[in-house]
């Protein structure tokens, strides 16, 4: 008999891990398991982070998964780990990329106040550009590929939902048609921010929709210049 194919019986001292008692095959010990799931997680948000630049530098023919992995710094099983598919993956990054344009560019501001409104949009197209082209570039790519159309009217609607919001807090009520127009422009301006590179002609455009924002909702007895201003005057005010 060859030594090799000898095994010692494993043994356990109240519960201490003894690595020269246990088959090659054993559970690794218990302090790795914290720091794989970790390094799970970071490779989790890296691929999320990752589409937007490989999609803006190469388009959606260059979004591989070999191309994916290298710019993530992740191995290409993490891809199917963690999304399945590579439409899931464009999904949840588009989700990321939209609630962080959100957040970016003040669609709904803190002040409440109309004069506040989109006033990051400028900013967010100049420091996450990135991102925006990757929102552009999907909706041409979902008119290609019909799994992906209704998670980009998802993502629309989104959009359009945040703008609601931020009309009333204007005093602009149920009103889902002016929302629709006004991120009809947003995503017009974006657009032509990229075309023409004119950042001073996309600030004087916002102020401009700010302005008819304002009007709207004077004409419907609110005060949007005030931090409350989504509130529709009191006849009793008066």
């Amino acid at each position: 008999m060859h030594l090799r194919s000898i095994r010692r019986p494993s043994r356990r001292v109240q519960g201490v891990y003894d690595p020269r008692t246990v088959a090659v095959s054993a559970p690794e010990p218990k302090t790795e398991q914290p720091r794989r799931r970790a390094s799970k997680r970071a490779g989790y948000w890296a691929l999320l982070r990752a589409v937007p630049r490989t999609v803006a530098r190469s388009g959606f023919r260059g979004l591989t998964y070999r191309a994916l992995a290298e710019e993530a710094g992740v191995t290409y099983g993490l891809i199917s780990y963690h999304f399945g598919s590579r439409e899931a993956l464009i999904q949840d990054a588009a989700r990321l990329a939209a609630d962080e344009a959100i957040s970016k560019s003040q669609l709904i501001p803190a002040s409440g106040d109309v004069n506040d409104f989109a006033g990051g949009l400028p900013d967010l197209l100049r420091e996450d550009r990135d991102a925006q082209l990757f929102q552009i570039e999907l909706v041409g790519e979902a008119l290609r590929n019909e799994p992906l159309r209704e998670p980009l009217a998802e993502l629309y609607r989104h959009y359009i939902e945040t703008i609601e919001e931020a009309l009333r807090e204007f005093g602009v009520e149920d009103d889902p048609a002016l929302a629709r127009v006004v991120f009809a422009a947003l995503d017009g301006l974006t657009l032509q921010q990229f075309i023409f590179d004119d950042e001073a002609a996309t600030e004087e455009s916002v102020a401009r929709l700010r302005q008819l924002i304002r009007e709207i909702a004077e004409s419907r007895g609110a005060r949007p210049g005030e931090g409350d201003g989504a509130r529709p005057t009191d006849p009793s005010d008066t």
